[in-house]
């Protein structure tokens, strides 16, 4: 009778053991559940910032110029700006800054901005500075103003090469130029570098 209860009692002991142990062995996988869960959240909010601050880092590597007349603020003229800097002196030109140019893999946004009253107005960029950025230039395409900024070309000489284009159809090679009365070698050597034919 009491090996019986004995006997009993150990598989009721032993039934109890089982009981006990098994949830132990589901602990170690509801914790790694939990951990995998984290390591995910914590992967995800990683992945946000970092790609905000890529984003952030391609618009503050992009060079935004600026060519600002009739401002209260500075004296009309040229500007690189960066992000930070719009943001802090110049809010209201941030709506002409765009990263469409950064998505054409473009390093440089050029503006031309005039203030009327206060409020900033996109303009043409003016020739003398647009002649800074768009080297070199087309002489089948630039209008007057363009082709006055060259070196050597004034409106007269300008004036001139437009006539011949008109009048002969578009230029084949820079040497042409020398057909024009008033452009000879050395004026053209001053110039040869500036232009293109396309």
């Amino acid at each position: 009778m009491k090996k019986n209860r004995l006997s009993e009692s150990r598989g009721l002991n032993s039934a109890d053991t089982k009981l006990h142990r098994e949830p132990e062995k589901n602990i170690p996988v509801f914790l790694v559940i939990g951990l995998c869960i984290l390591a995910q959240t914590i992967f995800s909010s990683f992945n946000i910032a970092f790609q905000k601050n890529r984003v952030e880092a391609s618009t503050d590597t992009i060079n935004n110029f600026f060519w600002i007349t009739g401002s209260a603020k500075i004296t009309e003229g040229l500007y690189l700006l960066s992000r930070k800097q719009l943001e802090q002196n110049f809010p209201e030109l941030l709506p002409f800054v765009s990263t469409k140019s950064a998505a054409q893999k473009s390093d440089s946004i050029i503006s031309a901005i005039q203030y009327n009253s206060g409020l900033p107005q996109q303009i043409t960029l003016p020739p003398a500075v647009a002649n800074v950025f768009f080297l070199p230039i087309s002489i089948n395409t630039a209008g007057k103003e363009i082709l006055s900024t060259l070196p050597g070309i004034g409106p007269v000489l300008a004036e001139k090469i437009i006539q011949r284009r008109e009048n002969r159809g578009l230029f084949q090679s820079k040497e042409e130029l020398l057909n024009i009365s008033g452009i000879g070698p050395k004026k053209f050597d001053r110039l040869v570098d500036y232009i293109i034919v396309h």
